[in-house]
């Protein structure tokens, strides 16, 4: 007899979580509040909200998305792939709709119960909560909120920009959707303010070419770096290290025009952005706004307006600000003491986790911080949660998808489950290593992770992580183990769920974007800086012994002394960093000029840049 599974949410996770459990032979039904599937992509208004996460990243690596997609999807692109998805696989009669869950209770076998407000659900063997990141819009206790006069909006209500026309407008907080009401709303506003208590930057398309950022982020040869961080943030990390405020000044000012024609003073930089290493924050991504044209840099959508923060901070189109102190009948008190007065506030902070309104076994409440591999309940190990994890930069769906795949292997029993006392001490050792990677954001965003790391760790449990063994083929398969983005489609490679194919069609997409130009370039640039440090160590100790005539003993500890002081002393590889790998790194793109012109996107014309034929 068929272990029967309840799906709680058909969005984009619990969607793909049922697929999984339905191919591991599990009789599944899916319920859903809803009148149709989509979750946060069907209930939002903004129908032309853009994804900052790219095709390739976003998609399921089981049904990659349609080659005639745009590089980045709207939410209209996504309901349309999600209903193809449910075609595919046939889950259109496992869903109940408009099927509110009040709670799961566990009986004593061991089973558990769902009761609805259609009724209830006895004898479950398995339940996956899917209900999403996004549930209940999130409203923070501002001081004095519930005394401005003026309109009060959360923005996942938000739809048309001309609501706002003349009008004095605040928008707190500026994540995904911030830079896209930004973007929107700075043309016709009278005044557009933006309160961020800080924030990072990450174009959706590096500057001056087709390559989206999400793919060209991660590099598995990085991790053998010492400077990986300070290349991975094109040297804007080297603001947070130590080193003397004139270097960070001269280093961000001229770093600042990678990101953007539109440098921000300093002082501007100093101030908004975060004041700790940029990937433990949220990314503002946005397309850099070329200087040579008035179009958005949108390579989607052109006709959209810019939303580069920096064309916006610069043309004076919004006023960036700080902290919220408190509100009054008017306006807005800001920490830096400043006063503005507004006609309109719109939220942008974030939602409620779906599971939030679900009352679970034994008064427990969702925490994150309780899940086994941040998926399973620590006691319950047949009640999971698949959706509820998101990246620095990446994609939602593609962790759901991996988190759909392992809980699929625990609970048919592929992936051996340990004992519930051992999984309490493998939650504590996972929960100690987030907060020492994320310290600043381990209590209040614990479920943010990063994408690279975590997709591998997670692909390790189901045997479907990428090997190097597997790439010795040749310097194309080389390439793409170790520049290749972690797209769901690495992970589809070898291992439970491999897709015939796969490794060929992968190997094509790293060629397409590391091929190019500017990938040829930047594969480049993270060779020489891969190289410096122990290229300049075996020099110094070929100076030391031949040019001063030191015993080889001496000359060796040379060498020593010299690579440790370039992993350890942040002025010392700053010297070096910038003198000599960045310098070569520059002088290197003298060989990619033809190709690099040729590449640049036409911004009047744009074409569909990411079309690779799957492989037979």
């Amino acid at each position: 007899m068929k272990k029967t599974a309840i799906v709680i949410g058909a969005g984009s996770a619990g969607l793909i979580a049922a697929k999984e459990l339905t191919e591991k032979g599990f009789e599944v039904k899916i319920l859903d509040k809803n009148s149709e599937i989509g979750g946060i992509w069907s209930s939002l208004p903004w129908k032309s909200y853009t994804l900052s996460s790219s095709k390739w990243v976003t998609e399921y690596g089981c049904y990659p998305m349609p080659e005639a997609y745009p590089d980045f999807v709207t939410n209209e692109h996504m309901l349309q792939y999600l209903d193809a998805f449910v075609d595919e696989f046939q889950l259109w009669s496992l869903i109940d709709f408009n099927v509110k869950v009040k709670s799961i209770d566990k009986d004593d076998d061991g089973r558990l119960r769902i009761t609805t407000d259609q009724g209830v659900y006895d004898n479950i063997d398995h339940v996956v909560v899917s209900a999403g990141l996004h549930g209940e819009p999130f409203v923070p206790d501002f001081p004095g909120l519930d005394q401005f006069s003026g309109m009060v909006m959360h923005s996942s209500k938000y739809d048309d920009p001309a609501v706002f026309k003349g009008k004095k407008v605040l928008c707190v907080g500026l994540g995904e959707s911030g830079v896209g009401l930004m973007s929107e709303l700075a043309p016709v506003t009278e005044k557009l303010v933006i309160s961020s208590e800080g924030v990072a930057i990450a174009p959706r398309v590096i500057k001056n070419s087709q390559n989206p950022f999400d793919q060209m982020q991660f590099w598995q040869i990085g991790r053998h770096m010492i400077g990986y961080q300070e290349l991975l943030t094109s040297g804007l990390s080297w603001f947070y290290r130590k080193i003397p405020r004139a270097l960070k000044k001269i280093n961000v000012t001229m770093r600042l025009k990678f990101y953007s024609d539109y440098g921000v003073r300093f002082e501007d930089f100093e101030n908004w952005f975060p004041k700790e290493l940029v990937p433990h924050h949220f990314h503002v991504k946005f397309w850099a706004k070329p200087s040579h044209s008035e179009r958005s840099g949108n390579l989607t959508r052109t006709e959209a307006p810019p939303d580069d923060p920096f064309y916006l901070i610069k043309t004076e189109r919004i006023v960036p600000k700080g902290r919220i102190e408190s509100f009054d009948r008017n306006g807005v008190l800001f920490q830096d003491g400043s006063y503005e007065a507004f006609d309109t506030i719109i939220l942008n902070t974030g939602y409620k986790p779906g599971s939030s309104s679900v009352a679970f076994p034994d008064g427990w409440q969702y925490r994150h911080l309780d899940l086994f591999k941040g998926c399973l309940h620590p006691s319950i190990p047949n009640l999971a949660f698949v959706g509820m994890v998101r990246p620095t930069i990446g994609s939602i769906p593609a962790m759901a998808e991996m988190h759909s795949r392992v809980i699929a292997a625990y609970f048919s029993g592929d992936v051996p489950l340990p004992s519930e006392q051992e999984r309490r001490k493998i939650i504590e050792r996972d929960n100690a290593m987030h907060q020492k990677e994320c310290p600043h954001m381990h209590e209040r965003f614990p479920h943010i992770y990063f994408f690279d790391e975590w997709m591998d760790q997670m692909s390790d449990i189901i045997g479907a992580r990428p090997r190097l063994r597997d790439h010795l083929g040749g310097l194309r398969a080389l390439r793409a183990y170790f520049f290749g983005a972690p797209m769901p489609l690495r992970y589809r490679m070898r291992g439970p769920g491999k897709i015939e194919g796969a490794a060929e069609t992968y190997c094509k997409r790293v060629e397409k974007v590391w091929g190019n130009g500017f990938g040829k370039w930047a594969s480049t640039t993270v060779l020489i800086h891969l190289a410096t440090p122990y290229l300049l160590s075996v020099a110094t100790f070929f100076v030391a012994l031949k040019g001063f005539g030191l015993p080889l003993s001496a000359a060796a500890l040379c060498g020593v002394l010299f690579y440790l002081a370039y992993r350890f002393i942040d002025l010392f590889r700053y010297i070096f960093e910038v003198g000599v790998a960045r310098t070569l790194s520059i002088l290197s793109g003298i060989f990619f000029i033809k190709e690099l012109k040729q590449d640049a996107p036409d911004y009047e014309r744009p074409k569909i840049f990411q079309v690779v034929k799957q492989a037979e």
